[in-house]
């Protein structure tokens, strides 16, 4: 019976031992996943040559990747400095046209007390004013106009600011 176990234990060592070197020399190209077996199996085959090719040709496009956002980035940031100075100088204009608005209705008022202003000219100028005043406001409280759509109208309204200036030069005889 000691014969039989001693055999027994022999056939199963053995059977072990297969089993573990058949393990061993299961091979992957990937030297992370693999062990001692598997690393010089990959170096001798070449795979460990292609998979680091294969890395690098990934790091390469994202690196290529990363430049052509930085570049998209950079031409965004100039966008957005541009459209910056775009509005600071629409609202300029506003206040320009604003005051300039402001002016005329300072003139008006002078005008209306003079005795050699024609009173109906002087009555239309002033309407024309305050419907000046209405659309400058208009376009100052417009929260979705485009800076192009803006720029028009500013244009519009200061051609009208300037018509009525010659007006009441007109209306009070200057």
């Amino acid at each position: 019976m000691s014969a039989t176990i001693a055999r027994s234990l022999t056939l199963t060592a053995a059977l072990g031992l297969c089993l573990g070197l058949a393990a061993a020399c299961q091979t992957t190209d990937d030297p992370s996943q693999g062990g001692f077996v598997s690393g010089v199996s990959a170096l001798n085959s070449g795979a460990y040559e292609r998979r680091l090719d294969q890395k690098r040709g990934e790091l390469q496009n994202e690196q290529w990747r990363q430049q052509q956002l930085q570049r998209d980035l950079e031409a965004a940031r100039r966008e957005q400095a541009n459209v910056s100075a775009e509005v600071r100088e629409a609202q300029q204009r506003e206040d320009a046209l604003r005051s300039e608005i402001a002016d005329l209705d300072r003139r008006i008022a002078v005008a209306e007390q003079s005795r050699t202003a024609d009173r109906a000219k002087l009555a239309r100028v002033k309407e024309e004013v305050e419907e000046l005043e209405r659309a400058q406001r208009l376009l100052q409280a417009d929260p979705v106009i485009d800076i192009e759509s803006k720029r028009r109208r500013l244009a519009e309204l200061e051609r009208r600011r300037a018509l009525l200036e010659k007006a009441l030069a007109e209306a009070i005889g200057g």
